[in-house]
């Protein structure tokens, strides 16, 4: 991926290389495949060391396949001292290294501190996600497939959720579809809320039974090619009331306003105002409680969100979720969610499902 570490690189413009270090899962950093191309692999203690135009991938001889079928250069180590070694061979006469701090442990940084000693270290996280905002083609395509995969599942899940089941049946269910249908795994751990339940937005799934008069929260994804989808709706189960009605037409029409609002060159505040001023207007202000919508890529969760506080322009190629949502504690919540995909003249959704709500 020499294409990407040049675009690093001058992004970082004062530094002489960057290291990309992964520890112990859950450490790792997903740069590390950003760089290198690999697709497959965990490359615990691997490193990536972009310099010019190469990138270096340090791993261990259990990952030297996986790192092969990527685009860096590979480097085996036998040992931990073999490693320590290639990595000063590769930056002894670096004298300002970029790091990620977002992602490195302080273990991982101090050894590399000791390693290269004199040199002077710089965060290389901010030009990390910069680069990253812009998705190539190759990976609009990879998150547009996650997208199909996801928005295939979420046709199913009025004939798959039914009275009696619990929360965590039904995630299982959803699992084993997006699983079944192609997806590589599951982004994020999946949301599946009934009831009052629904109100908390990261809600874990239990063992709550799906009765008359609830709330159906549904929030997960698919992965292609290491690159996410993001996904969510809220159903219902049995006749709802004219307030749960009135919220969730207030939610649908705050993420269309909000989407019409997503192009290039647009403030990222904006499609956030959009939104939550239809939700304000519709009498729940105050019950959107997170921001509109947060960049996807190879996390699920990654650079920018769209908030009331987010004051950078939205770029052609960024990939973000659209999610408005209303939460009343001890009553119900709502989200829906999609994909979206920025383009010069507005914004084009990846993943679909209907909109309008939907009764089981």
């Amino acid at each position: 991926m020499t294409g990407r570490s040049q675009r690093i690189l001058a992004d970082a413009e004062d530094v002489d290389a960057i290291i990309i270090c992964n520890s112990r899962e859950p450490f790792l950093d997903p740069n590390f495949w950003y760089v290198t191309g690999a697709m497959g692999g965990l490359f615990e203690s691997g490193l990536a060391v972009l310099r010019n135009d190469e990138v270096c991938a340090i791993v261990s001889e259990m990952e030297a396949e996986s790192a092969r079928a990527g685009d860096a250069v590979v480097q085996v180590y036998g040992s931990a001292k073999e490693r320590d070694e290639m990595i000063v061979a590769s930056l002894q006469d670096a004298g300002r290294i970029g790091l990620n701090y977002d992602s490195i442990t302080l273990h991982s940084a101090e050894h590399l501190k000791s390693l290269l000693n004199g040199a002077d270290f710089k965060d290389a996280g901010p030009s990390l996600k910069r680069c990253r905002s812009i998705k190539d083609p190759g990976e609009i395509e990879n998150i547009r497939r996650a997208a199909g995969i996801a928005s295939k599942v979420a046709a199913e899940l009025p004939s798959i959720i039914y009275r009696g089941m619990t929360e965590q049946q039904a995630a299982a269910r959803i699992d084993s579809l997006l699983r079944e249908r192609g997806s590589e795994g599951e982004p994020f751990a999946t949301i599946v809320a009934f009831g009052d339940n629904a109100a908390h937005p990261h809600h874990r799934p239990g063992p709550r039974v799906l009765s008359d008069g609830m709330a159906v929260l549904c929030d997960f994804g698919a992965t292609h090619g290491r690159y996410c989808s993001d996904l969510s709706r809220t159903l219902f189960c049995g006749t709802p009331d004219d307030r749960f009605v009135n919220a969730y037409r207030a939610v649908a029409e705050a993420q269309e306003a909000g989407v019409r609002a997503m192009a290039a060159g647009v403030k990222a505040c904006e499609p956030d105002k959009s939104a939550r001023d239809i939700i304000t207007a519709a009498g729940f202000k105050g019950r959107f409680i997170h921001s509109f919508g947060h960049e996807i890529g190879l996390s699920v969760h990654e650079g920018g969100v769209m908030s009331q506080r987010s004051h950078h322009l939205l770029l052609e190629n960024m990939v973000m979720s659209a999610e408005p949502g209303i939460y009343i504690p001890g009553s119900f919540g709502i989200r829906v969610e999609d994909t979206v995909h920025i383009k010069a003249d507005g914004a084009e959704r990846l993943t679909e499902f209907e909109r309008s709500l939907t009764v089981i």
